[in-house]
């Protein structure tokens, strides 16, 4: 009598591998290698005009945004999403143009003076901002209610049972089972916040005085405006770690206060 054949057995590497190649091999191409890509140009100086005529020159470009005023201003200037941003900006740039947007029409109607929304140091920053909020409101409602509907009722129900009010379950049930969607929320809220350049691009131009002058933008001058890609790198280089620490902090703080 022949044996019986033994079934070929597949290992869970492969069953693994096969599910993850293919998000692996395009993290890869369209991450980890432009990421490189950039640490290696930051390290480098030459003009877009040239680009074949490249000097290596080490940590020279990070030493100078040490000294860059405009830089380190821009580090501090960053602090609905079913529109496209640069519609949402061009919209709000109507809002609030001094001159004929809609906002200082209505208050000229109302008997009030006129204010520079964009156009002064002090208003400029405080008006992106509030467009930026208004824009993210939306992502942040919508996954704030998924979290809530992902939240059994059976706790809410247990509580009151017990006796606890409406704030009461609020504060000690919903607020804690809400943890990791505020986390999540947090860090890709600021994430978002510090990637701005529409705003900046499309209202100001980083003005006036440099007083919405975000990181990107500033990355963007650098690389198109002055031709210094070597520069422009170093800008991405030290923007991507600050990204990464300000994640992981909130992250640990958020984490230890819901503990």
């Amino acid at each position: 009598m022949s044996k019986p054949k033994k079934k070929a057995r597949y290992s869970p590497f492969i069953t693994v591998a096969g599910f993850l190649g293919p998000f692996l091999v395009l993290l890869v191409v369209f991450r980890l290698i432009p990421i490189a890509e950039v640490v290696l140009t930051s390290l480098q100086q030459f003009n877009l005009l040239r680009p074949d005529d490249r000097e290596f020159i080490g940590a020279d470009n990070f030493v100078r945004l040490a000294s860059d005023y405009r830089f380190l201003k821009s580090m501090r200037v960053f602090s609905p999403v079913t529109m496209s941003i640069v519609v949402v900006t061009a919209i709000w740039r109507l809002l609030l143009d001094p001159a004929n947007g809609i906002f200082n029409g209505v208050l000229e109607r109302l008997g009030f003076e006129g204010l520079d929304f964009i156009t002064s140091t002090s208003q400029a920053l405080p008006s992106l901002m509030l467009m930026i909020i208004w824009y993210q409101i939306g992502f942040t409602m919508i996954l704030f209610v998924a979290g809530l509907q992902a939240i059994p009722t059976v706790y809410a129900e247990a509580a009151a049972v017990d006796g606890a009010g409406p704030w009461q379950r609020f504060r000690f049930v919903t607020l804690p089972l809400l943890s990791r969607t505020t986390v999540f929320v947090v860090v890709i809220i600021t994430i978002f916040s510090f990637q701005q350049f529409a705003p900046a691009y499309v209202m100001t131009r980083g003005g006036p005085s440099d007083s919405t002058l975000f990181v990107v933008y500033y990355l963007y001058q650098q690389a198109f405006s002055f031709l210094d890609p070597g520069y422009a790198s170093a800008i991405a280089v030290v923007f991507l770690a600050t990204v990464l620490v300000v994640a992981l902090l909130q992250r640990r703080l958020l984490s230890r206060t819901d503990a």
